[in-house]
């Protein structure tokens, strides 16, 4: 929590200096980074990465443990390639694009997109989360769970 006060503090400082130069600002350590730029300021560490750009904010956790790839946070927009894995996404509006088959795709929190190209098994909680997805395994639909409101799964072909 105190990266995210931290970054919040530099934001305001770095915000109100900005220029239309196109210089950038780098600042690494071992394990961790700062990058002040045209498009905002990424601070990352090895298990977390927070993204600020001129525009809004994003912030969360993203990594791979086991065979499931995790997503945590607000806001954020990953892509991953998947072979018979599973995705677990937690927050408020994040979004997720995967290539590949999923076994299994669960949602918990609010506003939550992924983008999958084909998924067994999909579990959803909250609010207007969706799942969209271009073909059925097998010829099967996938099995799906819902608990909250608005939650919604839809086979579509679509594009990243």
């Amino acid at each position: 929590m105190k990266n995210y006060y931290f970054v919040s503090l530099l934001f305001i400082a770095i915000a109100s200096c900005k220029t239309d130069n196109q210089a950038e600002i780098k600042i690494e350590t071992e394990d961790s980074s700062v990058v002040i730029g045209e498009s905002g300021i990424q601070v990352s560490d090895a298990d977390s990465e927070v993204d600020i750009s001129w525009d809004g904010i994003t912030a969360g956790d993203s990594k791979k443990v086991g065979q499931t790839h995790k997503f945590e946070g607000v806001g954020l927009e990953k892509t991953v390639s998947l072979n018979n894995e599973n995705i677990n996404v937690e927050g408020v509006g994040n979004t997720v694009y995967a290539t590949g088959r999923a076994d299994r795709i669960s949602i918990e929190g609010i506003r939550n997109r992924v983008y999958v190209d084909q998924v067994t098994n999909i579990e959803m909680e909250g609010l207007g989360n969706r799942i969209y997805y271009k073909s059925n395994m097998d010829g099967a639909t996938p099995t799906v769970r819902k608990d909250g409101l608005g939650n919604k799964v839809k086979m579509e072909d679509w594009k990243n």
